[in-house]
């Protein structure tokens, strides 16, 4: 199976669904899932976004999809549920959740963890931030930011290099994506923030962020983002 393409299966379980031969293209969805990474590093996101929603899809009109998505997320929450201290678990419980639109499943999971290995649930915390956010569990994802401007000196690091290497993707397209995840990560922070009352914290956060953004026009992208009514001063 080790000289199976990854991405010519994915290929073929579009194409399956298409033709409406759900159940082999459940076949191949499942091997994505189990095997991809083995094969292609590269695909993780992938294999998070695209493959796990399009088989949720499968799903609405194929129920056996739906059933096996929902097992093999039962099997992953058991496994971490037992203590299993493993973030790529967590990752994809996450995603099929979010697939699902069942957010607070994530939340609830994350508690649990949090409950038992604080240390683990905090390797967690970038993957669960979305879910807590949307839940309105701010009071726990603050006590888990110790350092949030640390935190956005990570989330810019993608601006330094990101655009220089694009390959067959126009360099419009790149900086619109690196933009899109930057202003995503860091407004969920900023809202952790005005979501238990420290507002001045979280502007303070908000220009610190912009001004971590080197390049000038992709700065103010992020500032007009970021910002409900953006300055008139511009940031240097």
């Amino acid at each position: 199976m080790n000289d199976t393409d990854p991405k010519e299966v994915l290929r073929e379980a579009r194409q399956l669904v298409k033709s409406q031969q759900y159940a082999a293209a459940l076949e191949k969805y499942i091997w994505f899932h189990n095997h991809a990474l083995h094969v292609n590093q590269s695909l993780a996101g992938v294999r998070l976004s695209y493959a796990i929603s399009e088989w949720a899809d499968l799903g609405v009109v194929y129920p056996p999809a739906r059933r096996a998505l929902e097992s093999v997320r039962d099997a992953k929450t058991e496994a971490l549920m037992r203590g299993t201290p493993d973030t790529n678990l967590f990752h994809d419980v996450a995603s099929i959740n979010r697939a699902f639109g069942q957010t607070e499943r994530t939340r609830d999971l994350f508690k649990s963890i949090a409950a038992s290995d604080r240390g683990v649930a905090a390797k967690c915390l970038h993957v669960a931030l979305e879910s807590l956010v949307h839940t309105k569990e701010f009071d726990l994802a603050r006590s888990f930011m110790t350092d949030a401007r640390k935190e956005v000196d990570q989330f810019a690091i993608p601006f330094r290099f990101g655009s220089q290497r694009t390959g067959s993707v126009p360099p419009e397209t790149v900086q619109e994506a690196l933009v899109g995840v930057y202003v995503k990560r860091v407004g969920l922070i900023l809202r952790v923030f005005a979501g238990v009352g420290e507002e001045s914290e979280a502007d303070n956060l908000r220009n610190y962020a912009i001004e971590r953004v080197p390049d000038a026009e992709l700065r103010d992208r992020v500032m007009e983002r970021l910002y409900p009514s953006p300055p008139s001063r511009r940031i240097q």
